[in-house]
């Protein structure tokens, strides 16, 4: 089993943080750079991290 096996297929942004290992500011801060794939319907909108996305990001070594 992989690593992301007990994790949702989409996560907010206090589940991405956890599931990256870095704080909310953080990945907020990187949601605002565009540096991170996330999803959000428009501005002020909730952010949400697909899992797979996510994995790919880390395998690019952008973490």
């Amino acid at each position: 089993p992989s690593r992301s096996d007990s994790w949702p297929e989409w996560m907010g942004v206090e589940t991405a943080a956890r599931y990256l290992d870095v704080s909310p500011q953080r990945l907020r801060k990187l949601v605002a750079a565009g540096s991170i794939p996330h999803v959000q319907e428009g501005p002020g909108c909730r952010v949400f991290f697909g899992r797979a996305d996510l994995d790919r990001w880390m395998r690019a070594g952008a973490a």
